[in-house]
């Protein structure tokens, strides 16, 4: 490195993220479009292999990160939304999001939301049951065998 001879390397600026007082909807209306897309996105820790943001990726594995999650059985399977209805969860160094998401029958958009906030809801006040604690547990812990 003696032998560098020019300026030295600057990072980037961080990327500022807007931050909002109360939760927002924001629709594009499309007439005669046949389906609806759906994501529910909010900010989220950044990343890290071993603590909050690798928990919260466990968790979200029952509620949207696999296809037998409470958020596809809902929309798929319980109501005919959807083909699929998915999450994730991801960071990085500064900064993370949580996003839900799901292409939808356009005549059932306004169900489609309350759906997905209902199962957020019952994730935060209830967390997962035991059921699924065991399939989580085969599921990520067996899935190099």
């Amino acid at each position: 490195m003696a032998e560098w001879k020019g300026e030295p390397a600057t990072a980037p600026a961080k990327t500022l993220i807007k931050e909002y007082s109360k939760p927002q909807i924001w629709l594009v209306d499309k007439p005669g479009a046949p389906q609806s897309v759906v994501q529910m996105v909010r900010h989220a820790m950044p990343y890290d292999a071993t603590g909050e943001m690798f928990k919260t990726q466990l968790a979200n594995f029952n509620l949207a990160g696999n296809f037998n999650s409470r958020l596809n059985l809902n929309l798929r399977e319980d109501k005919g939304y959807t083909y699929g209805a998915s999450g994730y969860v991801y960071g990085d160094q500064d900064k993370g999001v949580v996003v839900y998401q799901a292409q939808v029958r356009a005549d059932s958009t306004a169900d489609t939301v309350k759906e997905m906030q209902s199962e957020l809801r019952n994730m935060a006040e209830n967390g997962m049951t035991d059921e699924e604690l065991a399939f989580l547990r085969l599921a990520v812990g067996q899935n190099e065998a």
